[in-house]
């Protein structure tokens, strides 16, 4: 298993945080920021890298896609088949050896997985071996210098991961395309900060400040001939 944790073992909980009233507001602005890139593309098919218990998934389906969805733990699927998703196939599957042939996907999404990979590398290869000509990857991920990293310390969940920052991660996506990068929930205090603050900093913020510190990076490329 190319992951640097195993999440079989919180899978029952995973989906516990987004049933907060800050996890709800949280979950509420990475999913708008990230719509506003897969709005761009003209595609109704996606394959999703590390699709957890499907809380991605669902929303996806919601927006009108057809998902293909991967995780490389079985348990997590469990989780997610559970949820009857429409319009959406699971299958256990790593990042770094997905099983499509070359130029053959027309999108992939990835959401807060390839940070857990623990070839990120080759991860980043595969997907752009699979996408299509000027097909689309589009990837959600954590800020290693987000004010999150300080509750992250410590904790077993992110002890391993290869965190990305707003540099290195136009840097990754550069060896598919040319990238867009954008920050999201700049949040100073994150254990003192409601919904009203989180969105009200959201709201205030300088946009170079929210992609150099903000907690979720959203990544948009699409495939060219480099």
């Amino acid at each position: 298993m190319n992951s640097t944790f195993d999440f079989g073992e919180i899978s029952k909980e995973y989906d516990g945080w987004y049933e907060s009233e800050t996890g709800r507001k949280i979950d509420e602005i990475e999913k708008r920021t990230f719509l506003k890139y897969l709005k761009k593309t003209d595609i109704r098919h996606i394959v999703e890298v590390g699709a957890g218990t499907g809380h991605w998934t669902s929303f996806f389906a919601e927006q009108g896609f057809c998902i293909t969805a991967m995780d490389v733990s079985d348990k997590m699927i469990e989780v997610a088949l559970e949820k009857k998703i429409r319009n959406a196939v699971f299958m256990q599957a790593d990042a770094t050896n997905l099983p499509f042939p070359d130029n053959s996907v027309d999108a992939v999404v990835a959401v807060t997985s390839i940070e857990f990979v623990s070839n990120r590398d080759k991860a980043i290869e595969e997907i752009k071996r699979v996408l299509k000509p000027e097909g689309y990857f589009i990837i959600g991920t954590l800020n290693l210098k987000g004010s999150f990293s300080a509750i992250r310390k410590g904790s077993p969940v992110f002890s391993g991961a290869n965190f990305y920052t707003y540099k290195s991660l136009v840097q990754d996506l550069m060896k598919i395309g040319f990238p867009v990068v954008e920050g999201c929930l700049l949040m100073p205090n994150p254990a003192e900060t409601g919904p009203a603050k989180i969105e009200e900093a959201e709201q205030k913020v300088d946009p170079r400040e929210l992609n150099e510190k903000g907690n979720f990076l959203v990544g948009f490329v699409k495939k060219e001939n480099l």
